[in-house]
């Protein structure tokens, strides 16, 4: 079996030729492209200090072999302190005014039958007929209505109205005469009715609200 020369002794007889020949004879034997050499014949131990192989020079295989890989993720740092607190931003602009309640009319009425006008709407007048017995003068016909007492007024527990209930009522026709004509005695004044009344006291006057649809 013949025995190939070492990449050594190649490069020991391309020296000797090219010191015999000359330097027109050193030009035609120095390698000058890499067809000249044999695959796997030079390693890196054959390279000279300095002149090492450039990343350009590797292929995708090498490269994607030398690429730095991330190790497992470290422990979760401390909590740092709270910054300080950013500018306050400015005003939006004001929404648009929401559409008016399905309620015909409604009213705070105080104890003494006032109408508390910031807290009405659809009521003309009310007043107050006697203890305990409001009537209403409406803007617009009311079919039903509903009342709750205003126990939040009391000064103190021992004047919360306990068993006082506010009862509204509207104007029945029976053969043409109203059933509450007797109790509103202002003819304007007959469109609604609230009693108020205590099952321990009577009729008793006490602010309420009172929703008409």
């Amino acid at each position: 079996m013949r025995r190939r020369p070492s990449p050594a002794m190649i490069l020991a007889l391309v020296a000797l030729v090219v010191a015999s020949a000359g330097s027109a004879t050193a030009a035609s034997v120095l390698i000058t492209d890499s067809s000249q050499v044999e695959r796997g014949s030079i390693n890196s131990g054959d390279l000279a200090n300095g002149r090492g192989v450039n990343t350009a020079d590797l292929t995708a295989r090498a490269k994607r072999a030398l690429a730095p890989k991330a190790g497992p993720q470290g422990p979760e740092g401390d909590r740092g302190a709270q910054g300080p607190a950013g500018a306050r931003g400015e005003a939006g602009t004001q929404g648009q005014p929401g559409a008016d309640g399905t309620a015909r009319a409604f009213a705070y009425v105080n104890a003494d039958g006032t109408l508390d006008q910031g807290n009405s709407k659809g009521i003309n007048s009310v007043s107050r007929a006697q203890e305990g017995i409001y009537c209403f003068d409406l803007g617009q016909t009311a079919r039903n209505a509903v009342a709750s007492a205003d126990v939040s007024s009391a000064a103190s527990d021992s004047d919360l109205p306990f068993g006082a209930a506010p009862y509204p009522s509207l104007p029945i026709t029976l053969s043409g005469q109203f059933r509450i004509i007797s109790d509103c005695p202002t003819t304007t004044q007959r469109d609604a009715m609230v009693r108020v009344f205590n099952v321990f006291t009577g009729f008793e006057d006490v602010p309420f609200w009172v929703n008409f649809n």
